[in-house]
C-alpha cells in the first residue's frame, strides 16, 4: 500500500499534504516530501526487512513531517531553503541598515567609506565601532594572519568612516538630527573602536584605533564588573579576607565620556 501511494498514487498524496499551504511554507514543504519520497523508496529496495520496517513507517512520517514542519520556528524568523542533494546552492538576500558615505576629505578625495556598523552619539561624543566576527583560531598562523590581515585592515576601514561620518555630519543637518547631535557637530568628540567578539590582541592600536572585545563592552555598558569577582568563594576554596565587591564603573552616573575611560583604561578588568 505505501508503496502505491509513493509511486502510483504519489500527487494525489502530495497534493493533500500541502492542501491549507500558501506561498514559500507550501514550496518548502513540496521539497522536503519529495525528499522525503525519494529516500524511502530508497531504502524500501534494500532488503525485506528493511522494506517492512519501511512500509510500517510510511503510515505515519508523511503526517508527522507535514504538521511539524509549517510550525517550526525558523519559519517566522529567517528564509527557510530545503535542499534537493547533499549539495546544492541557496540565496540570500543581505538588508543594510547603514547609508554608504563618501570620504570627501582632501587626504581620501571620492574614496566610499562603505558601510558604517554602528554609530553612538551621545553627551556631545560619537563612536563610530567597526564590527569584526571571527572564528576560534586554532593555531599561531591563524592568530598572526587575523591580527596582520583582518584588524588591520579594520583599522584603515574605521579611519575613512569616522572621517566620512564627520564630514556627513556636517553636509547632512538630517543626519546629526537623527542622532541627537548639534547641527555641524563643532564640538562634538569622534572616537573609533574595532570591536571583535574574539579577546585576542585587546587593547591594542590599528592604525590608531583601539581594538576592544564585544564582551568586555558589553561589561562595561551592562556595569557587570562585580560579576567577574567571587568575594564569596564560590567559584573558589577560599574566600579573599575582607574582599568586597568591585563599585560601580558609574559612580557619578553614566556618560559617553566616562565609557570612553573605562573602556580605554581597562577598569572592567582592575582588581580581576
Amino acid at each position: 500500500m505505501s508503496k502505491v501511494l509513493l509511486e502510483g498514487r504519489w500527487d494525489e498524496t502530495k497534493e493533500a499534504l500541502l492542501e491549507g499551504l500558501k506561498g514559500t511554507r507550501r514550496s518548502t514543504m513540496g521539497v522536503i516530501l519529495e525528499n522525503t519520497k525519494k529516500q524511502l523508496l530508497a531504502e524500501s529496495t534494500a532488503g525485506t526487512t528493511t522494506a517492512g520496517n519501511i512500509a510500517t513507517l510510511n503510515r505515519v512520517i508523511l503526517p508527522v513531517i507535514r504538521r511539524v514542519m509549517p510550525t517550526v520556528i525558523a519559519n517566522e524568523l529567517v528564509g527557510v531553503q530545503p535542499m534537493t542533494g547533499p549539495v546544492g546552492q541557496i540565496h540570500t538576500l543581505r538588508v543594510r541598515y547603514a547609508n554608504n558615505l563618501t570620504d570627501n576629505s582632501a587626504a581620501q578625495t571620492s574614496v566610499t567609506a562603505g558601510e558604517v556598523d554602528v554609530i553612538c552619539a551621545r553627551d556631545s561624543t560619537l563612536l563610530v565601532l567597526e564590527v569584526k566576527s571571527t572564528y576560534l583560531r586554532r593555531s599561531q598562523q591563524d592568530a598572526w594572519q587575523h591580527e596582520t590581515t583582518t584588524l588591520r585592515k579594520a583599522g584603515q576601514q574605521i579611519r575613512r568612516k569616522l572621517l566620512a561620518v564627520q564630514q556627513a555630519l556636517l553636509d547632512q543637518p538630517a543626519l546629526a538630527q537623527q542622532l541627537g547631535m548639534p547641527s555641524g557637530a563643532m564640538d562634538t568628540a569622534f572616537h573609533g573602536w574595532i570591536v571583535d567578539t574574539s579577546i585576542e590582541c585587546d587593547h591594542q592600536r590599528f592604525g590608531g584605533f583601539l581594538k576592544v572585545s564585544l564582551e568586555e563592552l558589553l561589561i562595561a555598558l551592562r556595569d557587570d564588573r562585580h560579576l567577574l569577582h567571587d568575594p564569596d568563594g564560590m567559584f573558589t576554596s577560599i574566600a579573599a579576607a575582607g574582599q568586597a565587591a568591585p563599585q560601580s564603573l558609574y559612580p557619578q552616573g553614566f556618560s559617553a565620556a566616562r565609557l570612553i575611560e573605562v573602556v580605554e583604561a581597562q577598569a572592567v578588568w582592575q582588581g580581576v
